[in-house]
């Protein structure tokens, strides 16, 4: 099997750079299940905190947004690692998805 690395290269946007100010806010906020190590998240339990924290502000960024959209932005910022699911919380795992 072959798989092959596909890289877009871009510069970010206006827009990027706020969405990625909103995920870190997001990661700070994420507590509890939502957690696995110190250091990681689930991406539904991430994603989930997003949406939050933006419809508090009007929810602008957002909107129309997907989980599969996000996961892909986090991609494409090189911001996304998928580390396996061993011990993992089988929910969260199960609503973030394969990458």
């Amino acid at each position: 099997m072959t798989t092959a690395t596909v890289r877009v290269e871009r510069t970010p946007t206006c827009t990027d750079l706020e969405v990625a100010g909103l995920v870190h806010r997001a990661l700070a906020a994420v507590q509890g299940a939502g957690r696995f190590g110190d250091r990681k998240v689930f991406v539904s339990a991430l994603w989930a905190m997003v949406r939050h924290l933006d419809a508090e502000a009007g929810g602008r960024l957002t909107a129309g947004c997907t989980l599969d959209h996000f996961k892909s932005w986090l991609l494409g910022g090189r911001l996304l690692t998928c580390d396996g699911s061993q011990g993992r919380k089988p929910q969260l795992v199960e609503c973030s998805g394969r990458l």
